[in-house]
């Protein structure tokens, strides 16, 4: 799937999002050696990470590249049907 830099962006900052609430900015900063600010403006959009980056994200949340750069619709179920 070709993915254009603005649906990137975006796909990479709802996954990181999602690895941050499991594990948080001081912690993977931490782990990782990326500043907390590079990791702010990567969670809001504001800049598409290098590959050396992704890859560290990656080993810090146990996931893939593909996991950080694709989109993933979570799920919701009605609990009340």
């Amino acid at each position: 799937m070709n993915y254009n830099e603005s649906e990137l962006l975006l796909n990479i900052a709802d996954n990181v999002n999602r690895y941050l609430k499991k594990f948080g900015v001081m912690e993977i900063s931490r782990k990782t050696g990326i500043d907390r600010t590079l990791l702010y403006r990567i969670r809001q959009g504001e800049i598409l990470p290098s590959l050396k980056s992704l890859c560290k994200l990656a080993a810090a949340f146990n996931a893939t590249l593909d996991d950080l750069t694709t989109y993933h619709k979570e799920i919701k179920y009605d609990t009340y049907n």
